[in-house]
């Protein structure tokens, strides 16, 4: 009896032995499949045209047009660092709009010696020093366009970081040296040479323009006169850059791909060249009024009147 039962349990333990092991040790087809690759692969100046954008949550996706007839698409997070150029209709220069503007400012009454004939709209930034408001020593104010290689360095990115272009109240950019020098209390100048970037406040028919701008020096806006044919351009960044996005605007990208069978990847930099003048979002395209019309048909309805014999030529 005792045999028997040694024998059942010598089995029974075998029996679940082979069952715990099926469970534990893997297949031939499991062994045989290879690891995920988690490595991405760099994507370096990518160049192609926009065809559609589609939101993505806090995300876009883009959908782009290689030369070789190739269709990718380009996540754009908000970690991506995103700017564009090109030109704007001067409909865009409006009350709350930021730009750039370069001449010689009378700091008196703070206004402009003379009317500009270039202005630049751009997108405020507080991570960019490139696009903060402010104002600066023309000879040496920061670029608003920052190429995909110089953000690279983060020289423009970063707050803290080194600052491209030094405010005009930091010393002897403005001020006379000389006298600061001897002892003397600097002196301020009548006028200076500058860029000045800040919202538009108020803006008059007659072309003439108010910045908001915060300095020490300047009594809180400044005023500029625009030439009536003044050149627009435009340097945005962010998603207010991807809202202008158009069919055929130019995109050079900097990512990386999960896949390098797939035709798709994650932007780190995204370049835009507009290739249309920008024009206000949702604006409709001007189309004949109908005084317009009505003035063709009457033009139409004479010439075909005066094409007709009259009576008295047909009894003649």
């Amino acid at each position: 009896m005792s045999q028997k039962c040694h024998i059942v349990f010598l089995r029974t333990f075998f029996c679940s032995l082979i069952l715990c092991t099926s469970f534990i040790t893997p297949s031939a087809g499991q062994m045989m499949r290879p690891m995920a690759n988690t490595s991405k692969i760099p994507v370096q100046d990518l160049e192609s045209t926009f065809s559609a954008m589609m939101p993505r949550g806090k995300n876009y996706v883009l959908k782009v047009n290689l030369p070789s007839g190739e269709i990718w698409q380009c996540l754009v997070t908000p970690q991506s660092q995103v700017v564009a150029r090109g030109t704007a209709s001067k409909d865009l220069l409006k009350k709350g709009t930021y730009i750039s503007v370069t001449g010689t400012l009378k700091l008196k009454n703070a206004t402009f010696e003379e009317p500009v004939s270039e202005v630049t709209i751009f997108s405020p930034s507080k991570q960019a020093l490139n696009r903060k408001p402010g104002v600066y020593p023309s000879w040496n104010a920061p670029k608003l366009y920052v190429s995909p290689q110089e953000m690279m360095g983060n020289h423009f990115l970063r707050p803290g970081g080194a600052q491209p272009g030094n405010d005009i109240n930091s010393g002897p950019n403005i001020l006379q040296q000389d006298d600061e020098e001897n002892g003397k209390k600097p002196k301020i100048p009548e006028t200076v040479d500058v860029t000045v970037r800040g919202m538009i406040t108020n803006i008059q028919k007659s072309g003439t323009v108010t910045l908001g701008v915060r300095h020490p020096l300047i009594k809180g806006s400044v005023k500029i006169k625009l030439e009536e044919d003044v050149t627009v351009n435009a340097i945005l960044g962010g998603s207010q850059a991807l809202m202008f996005l158009r069919e055929g605007d130019t995109i050079t990208l900097t990512g990386t791909q999960s896949n390098a069978g797939m035709k798709s990847m994650e932007a780190q930099f995204v370049d835009i060249q507009y290739a249309a003048t920008l024009e206000p979002l949702g604006k409709k395209k001007k189309t004949s009024s109908k005084k317009e019309d009505s003035d063709d048909e009457d033009k139409t309805e004479t010439e075909s009147q005066d094409a007709k014999p009259s009576k008295k030529s047909q009894k003649k």
